[in-house]
């Protein structure tokens, strides 16, 4: 252990780690767990949910088909970090001085596991502080404190679904990106292979998502500390407006398709109305030349 790490431990004792990566079926050797449950959710959130563990208590978390795990070994597609540590220091007699200093250490030290630095700016754009848990989101991960000092076996529990469900929250956040990225794909996949006959079909399962499934806090007001979390995850990430811009994309690229298929729709139709003219005129000056054909053989037979 090196001079850093033990500076580490002097805050934090470790209870979880997790690497999130984006998988598109479940490993082997996880299995349904029917008692995890995201009732904290709205709607088909919470109806869609599933989540898979397997006997090393790694997790998949499934939001809307796109499957999110959390494993204790690094993947070659790492969305990020999160990190489940307690607090080893009960602040309870310390002086408000102490306590500011104390804090600055450790939001460098949370800095440090976060971005590798001690550059992250810890505020409430990114951090909520309460008496029971203190929750960091970075760029790609966050970590969960947990703020009891020698608790008994029925509160680490409880702190420990606190994690869980911040573990889901932030799955949730990634599942959102993928599908995002996912619209994007498609619509622009739509315009440079010219499948213009499909753009209504994507534009129709953008809404048909966004009704379903996408909420600017899916988390019922009922559960305040959850639907906190979900209010810093939404801004900092800013999630929302990604989900508005992609819309906003979609529509212009479907708008471009239908222009264009217009546009060739028209010309098709102009030439289609051009051959007839054509093929009319054809017929008229036949008929005409017949005409004078006739009445010139008329007049040399009279």
């Amino acid at each position: 252990m090196n001079e850093e790490q033990e500076k580490k431990d002097e805050f934090f004792i470790p209870e979880k780690e997790f690497f999130i990566n984006v998988v598109n079926n479940i490993p082997k050797g996880y299995e349904l767990n029917q008692d995890k449950k995201a009732n904290f959710l709205h709607g088909l959130l919470k109806d869609d949910f599933k989540c898979y563990i397997n006997i090393y208590k790694e997790y998949v978390f499934e939001f809307f088909n796109i499957r999110i795990q959390a494993s204790l070994f690094k993947g070659s597609d790492n969305k990020g970090k999160v990190y489940y540590f307690s607090r080893k220091m009960d602040c309870k007699n310390m002086d408000q001085s102490e306590i500011s200093n104390y804090k600055n250490i450790e939001n460098a030290r949370i800095s440090q596991h976060l971005r590798n630095s001690f550059t992250l700016t810890i505020n409430d754009e990114n951090c909520y502080d309460n008496p029971d848990i203190k929750v960091v989101f970075g760029e790609s991960g966050f970590l969960f404190l947990n703020n009891f000092v020698n608790i008994d076996a029925d509160s680490k529990n409880e702190q420990n679904e606190k994690f869980e469900n911040t573990l889901i929250l932030y799955a949730l956040y990634i599942a959102y990106m993928e599908k995002i990225d996912e619209f994007l794909q498609n619509t622009s996949t739509l315009y440079f292979d010219k499948k213009h006959k499909n753009a209504s079909d994507i534009r129709k399962q953008i809404y048909i998502f966004g009704l379903k499934h996408f909420f600017t806090n899916p988390v019922k007001h009922s559960r305040q500390q959850l639907h906190v979390l979900w209010n810093i995850i939404e801004e900092y990430y800013k999630i929302g407006n990604k989900y508005a811009e992609i819309k906003a994309q979609a529509e212009d690229i479907i708008d471009i398709i239908e222009i264009e298929q217009k546009e060739y729709d028209d010309n098709k139709q102009r030439k289609r109305d051009n051959r007839i003219n054509l093929i009319a005129f054809i017929i008229t000056l036949a008929g005409a030349i017949s005409i004078v054909k006739d009445t010139i053989d008329l007049f040399k037979g009279g």
